[in-house]
This record gives structure tokens, sequence and C-alpha cells, in this order.
């Protein structure tokens, strides 16, 4: 989340977590899976994160 907060400080209105079972870890940008642990079995880089966040600015 630091990694988004400095990147797109200016840009990012909100940012929410919301707690989960089983280990799911997916993030999501306006209802869009950018990134799901249950699909690639890993948590992801913070420049995945950024990058995708990037193209939907």
């Amino acid at each position: 989340m630091d990694a988004l907060l400095r990147t797109f400080a200016a840009d990012i209105s909100s940012l929410t977590v919301f707690p989960d079972f089983d280990g799911v870890f997916d993030v999501r940008i306006d209802d869009a899976l950018v990134w799901s642990k249950d699909e690639t079995g890993e948590f992801p880089e913070n420049d995945h994160i950024v990058a995708a966040l990037k193209q939907r600015l």
C-alpha cells in the first residue's frame, strides 16, 4: 500500500483493504481483477500493482 500511496498520492481518492478468509488475496481496481493469489499462487510485487493502476489512470 505504501508504494501506491507514494506513487499516486494526488490521484487516489480512497484505498480500501477488505479482510477475507482462506488466504484470499485479490487486488481490484474499480472492480477489475488485477491480481489473484488464488489464480497465481503468489502475492503480487508492488511494481505489478503500480503498473496496473497506471494503465487505468
